[in-house]
C-alpha cells in the first residue's frame, strides 16, 4: 500500500524499521497488520491485552518511547480514571500521567509526572519503560538520581527495557 509519510523520522510499529518522512512509501499490508508508523519522540502507553474494558488495570503498563537523535525533547499525556464514573472529567476525578523526554548525545532523561487523583487509583504503577531505537545496553541507569540495575537490552529489536515502580508524583529516569 502506498503511504504518504509526513516530514520527520518515523518507525514502523510492527518492525521498528526507521523511515525518513516527506515521501511516499510502499508499506506491506497483511491480514494481521496494516501500515502503522510512530513518529520519533512519541510516547505510547499500553496495557496488557484484556477481554473487555471492565478488566482494564492501569497499575501495570508498558510505556513505549521512540527515541531518535533528531528529537531533542518530547512530551506526552495519558488520561486515567476509574472507568465507571461518567462525570469523572467534569468533576475532576481523574489523573493525568505526563511523560517528558530530553535526548542529549548518548544520554536520555525521561520524567514521569502524576497530577490529580480519583477513588481507586493505583498507589503504585509498575511500568516497563521500553525505549525503541536505542543503540546498546545501558552503561548507566539512574532512577531519581540513584544508580540502578535491572535494565535489559534486546539487541535484535534495539530496545531497552527498564522496570519502574512509580509511587510518587514525579519519577526521573536517566540512561546513558
Amino acid at each position: 500500500m502506498k503511504v504518504n509519510l509526513p516530514e520527520g523520522v518515523w518507525f514502523d510499529y510492527w518492525t521498528d524499521a526507521k523511515q525518513v518522512g516527506g515521501r511516499m512509501l510502499d508499506a506491506p499490508v497483511s491480514l494481521k497488520t496494516i501500515p502503522v508508523f510512530v513518529k520519533a519522540g512519541s510516547f505510547i502507553p499500553m496495557a496488557d491485552d484484556m477481554a473487555n474494558t471492565s478488566r482494564y488495570d492501569s497499575s501495570k503498563l508498558q510505556l513505549h518511547y521512540y527515541a531518535d537523535a533528531s528529537v531533542k525533547s518530547a512530551s506526552g499525556v495519558m488520561y486515567d480514571d476509574d472507568g465507571k464514573d461518567p462525570n469523572a472529567l467534569r468533576d475532576g476525578r481523574f489523573e493525568k500521567l505526563g511523560f517528558k523526554a530530553k535526548h542529549s548525545g548518548k544520554r536520555l532523561d525521561i520524567t514521569l509526572l502524576r497530577k490529580g487523583d480519583f477513588p481507586g487509583e493505583p498507589a503504585t504503577r509498575n511500568i516497563e519503560l521500553v525505549v525503541h531505537n536505542w543503540p546498546g545496553a545501558a552503561k548507566s541507569l539512574r532512577i531519581d538520581g540513584k544508580p540502578q540495575a535491572g535494565a535489559r537490552y534486546d539487541a535484535v529489536n534495539r530496545t531497552l527495557h527498564v522496570p519502574l515502580a512509580w509511587r510518587q508524583d514525579t519519577l526521573s529516569v536517566s540512561v546513558r
